[in-house]
């Protein structure tokens, strides 16, 4: 074994085969994006995000930003998982957005339903080979399709999509709270008015490229925390009351006490906040 090779391996600084994937698909998008810089002036930065699993950074965010023209395109990649997530934002005195802020931040699905193209897997590509790289292309042509918008010109009108949408889908476009969530936080506000928690991890104030299938509200006092996990698909729920020394994200499903379950139903919810109000109280005797 060279020494080089012994050296990587003792300390652990050789790349893992997910961050050279990514590296090597951020390098490919780059070339086939260089007419943002060479002919929109866009600038290049990456920002990594790293956690404390292995594999390399856990979000690349790609940002290609004109202050001029007040635009910037963001594209993050997540370290493993297939879909990327693209959005177009209008900067506001140079300054960015929120992911909810719907009349500045569109995503490039958005924007495809936009110009009357209504097709998922076109944005989901999930057959090999290059996944990836098929949701760069297709974010090319859209990008391509804008000049006016991507030179300042132009913008969206937030109000015809969420008519597109309506008209066929039934809802709205864009941004919103979770409703499962908004139904928790009404049903147990009794935890903030009577027992003086807080909320400290909210899903509906995660980034959309951090929500997913299932997610938590975390409540906390001084003393405990209660965790709330909804699985969207299964369509139920879990109450965990921890010791907040022992708690972590990651793993207060282990270390605490669960106080309560049931689908996400207003029936079972009512029961689960008796319950909960009654381990609170018994909890501080």
């Amino acid at each position: 074994m060279k020494l080089k090779d012994y050296i990587q391996k003792l300390f652990g600084s050789e790349r893992h085969q997910l961050e050279n994937d990514r590296t090597k698909l951020i390098d490919r998008m780059r070339k086939l994006y260089k007419f943002l810089e060479t002919d929109f002036n866009y600038v290049y930065t990456l920002d990594t995000e790293v956690d404390k699993y292995p594999g390399g950074p856990k979000y690349y965010i790609n940002k290609y930003t004109n202050i001029k023209a007040q635009r910037q395109i963001e594209i993050v990649l997540h370290r493993n998982s297939t879909p990327i997530h693209s959005y177009l934002k209008r900067l506001k005195n140079s300054v960015e957005p929120s992911y909810s802020d719907n009349h500045n931040c569109f995503a490039f699905y958005e924007i495809d339903i936009y110009k009357g193209i209504d097709n998922h897997d076109r944005h989901n590509p999930y057959l090999p080979p290059d996944y990836e790289f098929a949701n760069v292309k297709v974010g090319l042509e859209i990008l391509k399709s804008i000049p006016t918008i991507l030179n300042g010109t132009d913008w969206f009108d937030r109000n015809k999509l969420d008519k597109i949408f309506l008209e066929t889908k039934g809802y709205k476009s864009g941004h919103t709270d979770n409703p499962t969530f908004s139904i928790i936080k009404q049903t147990f506000s009794f935890l903030e008015q009577d027992f003086n928690f807080k909320i400290v991890y909210d899903y509906d104030k995660l980034r959309p490229f951090e929500q997913g299938l299932g997610g938590e509200l975390i409540y906390s006092n001084d003393k405990i925390k209660i965790a709330f996990a909804v699985d969207f698909r299964d369509q139920d729920f879990c109450i965990y009351l921890v010791d907040t020394k022992k708690y972590d994200i990651d793993n207060y499903h282990q270390v605490g006490e669960r106080v309560g379950r049931g689908q996400t139903t207003e029936k079972d919810f009512i029961h689960a906040k008796r319950q909960l109000e009654a381990r609170i109280k018994n909890y501080y005797r």
